[in-house]
């Protein structure tokens, strides 16, 4: 990279919006108020935003997947009807959501725990 910082629009702190458009130099900020290093700030902050809102999206989607196999897996335990199989399921199930629920997506990249198998 040749030290230039790509932005495809950006707010500033009185909440107005700047927008890349075309111009001799592609990706080219003009005159906006800021310095390189603010722009590379604003970048980073950028940044860390969009992985905070995937992250947390995954986390929530990985909740769901969780809360979906354990409820057949604790009404059969309820019933006194489950087999080894489903205990170990189930307390395998329960684990990996204590997990995921002990991770804080804004702590930078997250390592996501195993899913359990069956």
């Amino acid at each position: 990279m040749n030290g230039a910082v790509y932005l495809e629009s950006l707010t500033d702190n009185n909440g107005v919006q700047y927008v890349n458009v075309p111009a001799d130099h592609p990706y080219q900020l003009v005159q906006m108020g800021f310095s390189y290093e603010e722009a590379l700030e604003l970048h980073q902050k950028a940044l860390n935003q969009r992985r905070l809102k995937r992250q947390t999206g995954q986390k929530q989607g990985l909740l769901e997947q969780a809360r979906q196999h354990i409820g057949p897996l604790q009404d059969a335990v309820d019933l006194n009807m489950a087999t080894e199989q489903e205990i170990h399921a189930l307390n395998a199930w329960k684990a990996y959501r204590v997990a995921l629920h002990r991770l804080d997506p804004s702590e930078g990249e997250i390592t996501w725990p195993e899913v359990p198998r069956g």
